[in-house]
This record gives C-alpha cells, structure tokens and sequence, in this order.
C-alpha cells in the first residue's frame, strides 16, 4: 500500500502528537505514526511544568485541557540524597504558569488527539512500526513502515522522528524542523 502526505511524524507522544496538531492546525497536511496500539500503556514522565501551561494559555488550550484527569501542583520540592535543598512557589516564581500539572501520559496524549482529529488534514496510525527510509536522490522521501502486519510506504515532502529515543530514524536520516512560533499560534 502507498499512502501520501506533506509531512510524515514519526512517534506519536507528546512531541509527535503536538507537533502533528500544531502542523493541522495551519493547514498542513500531517500523518504521525506511532508504534504502539493505543496510549495505554507505562510511561516515563507525567508531569508538565509550568512552561507547558504557560503554552497552552498562549494557544487557549488550557480550559480544554481542564476537561481531562490532572493534577495542579503549586510548588515543588527539590531533595539531593535525601537531603532537602529548596522549595520552588510556582504562584510566585512563574507567575505566568502558577502550576505545574500531574497528568497521566496517556490522558495528555488522548487530550492532543482529541484535538488533533478535529482537523481533516491530520492522520494518527497506530500500530506502525517504521522499517526503512525511503530515499530518491540522496534526500529521505518517506518512510516504510509495517501497518497491522501490512508493508506501506508513506510518501512525505519532511519525515520528523519524534519517538523520544530515535531508533527507528536515528541512523538513517536526521531532520530538524524549524517553525517560527507566529505560524502556529
């Protein structure tokens, strides 16, 4: 099976996910394939710090994000070898982002697809497990990748690894993607 797309993401966590949505969102047209069957699975981090909520104010997400099982944390505490160090008052400190937030990855990233799935242009595939590049004249055109068992090649104009680790892409092709924030906002 061929598929087409402007930009292929490789790795739908958070990263691939949010970068899929923002790319949606101005009318780009993105598919983001993750390896995995669903979000349900354990997770490394759960905790957003307070830049993120500033992010999502900025992008007038927060009362979406309000909807969905999280925890605001106000201030943390920094412990080295059991010995405590400081405290941080993110309602002081940050004024802008006043908290941090505990949320189960899995919530955060079904909050993004939800979003994300709004728009047409925008593909999320579980179960994609990326094999190869695809090359045509020294410049990676896609990726293959085996699609509930099935071998598909997805074409894209940009291929992004955004699956935390790399190891799918690392070796074969590195792309950095840059995007003025005014575009996305």
């Amino acid at each position: 099976m061929n598929k087409e797309t402007e930009i292929c993401i490789v790795g739908g966590g958070p990263s691939g996910l949010f970068l899929g949505l923002l790319l949606a969102k101005n009318g780009i047209r993105v598919t983001v394939l993750e390896s995995q069957t669903s979000f349900n699975r354990k997770f490394r981090g759960e905790v957003l710090q307070p830049r993120f909520v500033r992010l999502m104010k900025e992008l007038n997400l927060e009362q979406r994000l309000e909807k969905y099982e999280h925890i605001k944390l106000f201030n943390a505490e920094i412990w080295n070898n059991k010995k405590y160090i400081t405290q941080i008052d993110y309602e002081k400190e940050m004024p802008e982002g006043p908290y941090a937030i505990k949320i189960k990855q899995s919530v955060l990233l079904t909050f993004l697809y939800d979003l994300a799935k709004d728009y047409s242009n925008f593909e999320l595939i579980f179960n994609a497990k990326v094999t190869s590049t695809i090359k045509s004249a020294n410049r990676t055109v896609g990726v293959n990748a085996l699609v509930d068992g099935q071998m598909t090649a997805i074409h894209a104009s940009l291929v992004v690894g955004a699956d935390g680790q790399c190891p799918r892409l690392g070796r074969q092709a590195i792309f950095l993607l840059s995007i003025k924030k005014k575009i996305l906002i």
